[in-house]
């Protein structure tokens, strides 16, 4: 009855249901890589900012990039803010809304600045998205900070924002940075924490990093499942033609009589 499944036609069916199966379990496979680079992503931040904080100077050099072990890692400086070399980082997202990130150098006793993102400023305060925004000075006179270790970027665009005196970026660009100021940049900026004195009306404290392991598991079910779809398809194809054509025999039969 199963004999017609030796035919070019149900072995080429039966060859494309397995290379869907097979091409569903790798995707499947690559969303579990995925998961589990995201799940060794976590834990290294839930370690980096779990660790003590420590000085700046420990960890963070002007003349190479930061280690990515110490990425996240909350550092401490105290120095002077330097409020003339201002950049505001464009084209930043939070909870949905767009606007700017404010990095200003914090100029320690050594000399050697700090970048240091003090926060997010919604385009609703600037009105557009090409106008320069209200930014809120930074405190003056000596500050102490606690910030998250972050990397510099590739620079991606430099665009100048009407109305604006402040340098304004789309990526924290070392190079394009270090050209601009007078003194050498530690090669990592720091997302703000904290910061006394506090300073009045500041720009919104940039989110920790998301944590959750997002939807790769979920997809990878899907894929395996998927998987079993596409052979579970071709044996019904093969029942309900194995059926027929019994039905057909049993038809025959019965008109012979």
């Amino acid at each position: 009855m199963y004999r017609f499944l030796l035919r070019p036609s149900w072995i080429g069916l039966l060859l494309a249901g397995l290379a869907v199966a097979v091409g569903c379990i790798a995707l499947g496979r690559w969303q579990l890589d995925r998961l589990h680079d995201r799940q060794d992503r976590n834990a290294a931040v839930e370690s980096a900012q779990a660790a003590e904080p420590v000085p700046a100077a420990l960890l963070l050099r002007t003349d190479r990039p930061v280690d990515a072990a110490n990425q996240w890692r909350r550092v401490t400086a105290t120095g002077r803010y330097d409020a003339e070399h201002e950049v505001l980082l464009r084209g930043q997202l939070d909870s949905g809304r767009a606007g700017f990130h404010v990095l200003t150098p914090l100029i320690t006793e050594d000399g050697t600045a700090l970048l240091v993102n003090r926060g997010w400023i919604p385009i609703d305060r600037s009105g557009a998205a090409t106008a320069a925004p209200d930014v809120p000075p930074a405190p003056a006179g000596d500050v102490s900070v606690l910030g998250r270790v972050r990397p510099l970027e590739p620079v991606r665009a430099a665009r100048a924002v009407p109305g604006g005196d402040s340098l304004t970026l789309e990526a924290v660009d070392l190079p394009a940075l270090a050209d601009d100021v007078p003194y050498p940049l530690y090669s990592a900026y720091v997302e703000l924490l904290e910061q006394h004195p506090s300073g009045q009306d500041q720009p919104e404290l940039v989110d920790a990093p998301e944590l959750s392991e997002g939807p790769h598991l979920a997809y990878a079910v899907q894929w395996f499942l998927f998987s079993g779809l596409g052979l579970l398809g071709y044996v019904m194809f093969a029942r309900q033609e194995a059926q027929r054509r019994a039905s057909g025999a049993s038809a025959a039969v019965d008109a012979g009589r």
